[in-house]
């Protein structure tokens, strides 16, 4: 991937968390968060992951990307045993980038994991897709609902799991990239 691309793509992703910061610290009504007689203080966090390639018995390449969706609502200052994470909102955004100089087809799935001890998560359906060349794609949370049937509250369920890429033909390439964003909720202190 261009690094002066990858760059911009990080610069813009960050304003847009501060923006989304901002906003929320100068609009409280809008935010749980921000509601004086139940929490104040806000982080936000944002990662960029480069998802590596792997190959599958048939040779083709695949591309396998966590994602965090929904909302963690128990009380931040006492978690619920068995929480998955930290109470707060994840959001997850997929990037997918064609560096070829010919249109790439590939199919995308998404899966849910659930803890050791429960029944396995759902497993969606193949999903078949194309870009030009040069030409990207982002799946968000709300693709990835889509991806598993649509029948989850996001973003007030909390769903974890992967989205598997996988490239046809077997030696055709992509730029994966995992975008992870985070806001929590600090307790009031009391």
């Amino acid at each position: 991937m261009n690094s002066r691309y990858l760059t911009l793509v990080l610069v813009a992703l960050c304003l847009i968390t501060a923006w989304t910061v901002k906003r929320t610290w100068n609009h409280p009504e809008q935010s749980y968060a921000q509601q004086p007689d139940k929490l104040s203080g806000v982080g936000a966090s944002l990662d960029v992951e480069r998802v590596p390639a792997s190959r599958n018995a048939q040779g083709r390449l695949l591309f396998p990307v966590k994602f965090l969706c929904g909302g963690i609502k128990s009380d931040p200052a006492m978690p619920e045993f068995g929480d998955p994470l930290t109470p707060g909102t994840y959001l997850t955004a997929i990037n997918i980038h064609n560096p070829n100089q010919n249109v790439i087809r590939f199919r995308k799935k998404a899966l849910i994991t659930n803890p050791q001890g429960k029944p396995r998560g759902r497993v969606g359906r193949f999903v078949n897709e194309s870009l030009e060349p040069n030409a990207g794609l982002e799946v968000d949370c709300k693709n990835i609902i889509d991806l598993l049937g649509g029948d989850i509250s996001f973003p007030k369920e909390f769903t974890k799991g992967f989205v598997v890429i996988e490239t046809i033909p077997a030696t055709a390439f992509l730029d994966v990239v995992a975008v992870y964003t985070y806001k929590n909720i600090e307790p009031r202190p009391r």
